[in-house]
């Protein structure tokens, strides 16, 4: 098995690298809604992380950059946390153990309670590694995710993840290996 590892707040270059493999895989469309944006320049980019509202994360296999997440969610009246990542077409064979892995490392790091998913219904390949990993369906919203390629919003799946869960997950992942 690969060493797998996290990093939250990464360089300006791991940054700029992870904007321009979500754009050169074709990803940005299902990669947080705003940034479906192929015309960004690496500026514009950098200052999306400038606010310290987004925290930037990667995803390493063997050292190597393999994914990338945006953070959000965290702060004095939440614990709740959003983590809404992509991994490069290369690494998704890794894609559970890469999620459980990284939900558990912002959950231990943030000081949060769980990790939030809002995920459009329309990416079911999503919505079942989330129930995989451990999150649970909390409920749906009606048109409350923007969705590039439909250009439209559609409705989204609302999922939440606890240590106990994910470590269940992680666990029965393990046990089958």
């Amino acid at each position: 098995m690969p060493t797998l590892t996290y990093k939250l707040v990464l360089s300006q270059d791991e940054i700029l690298y992870s904007w321009h493999r979500i754009k050169e895989q074709n990803m940005a469309w299902a990669y947080a809604y705003m940034r479906a944006q192929d015309d960004l320049t690496d500026e514009e980019v950098l200052r999306i992380y400038d606010n310290r509202l987004l925290l930037p994360f990667g995803f390493y296999v063997d050292n190597q950059l393999a994914g990338f997440a945006e953070v959000s969610g965290y702060n004095l009246q939440s614990r709740a946390i959003k983590v809404s990542p992509c991994l490069w077409r290369e690494y998704f064979h890794l894609g559970k153990e890469l999620f459980i892995g990284g939900s558990l490392f912002c959950l231990d790091n943030l000081d949060g309670a769980c990790c939030v998913g809002k995920t459009p219904v329309v990416n079911r390949h999503m919505i079942n590694l989330l129930d995989s990993i451990g999150y649970q369906r909390i409920g749906y919203i009606l048109e409350a995710c923007w969705y590039e390629r439909k250009q439209k919003f559609v409705d989204c799946v609302v999922s939440v993840a606890t240590r106990q869960s994910l470590s269940k997950a992680r666990n029965r992942l393990q046990g089958d290996s």
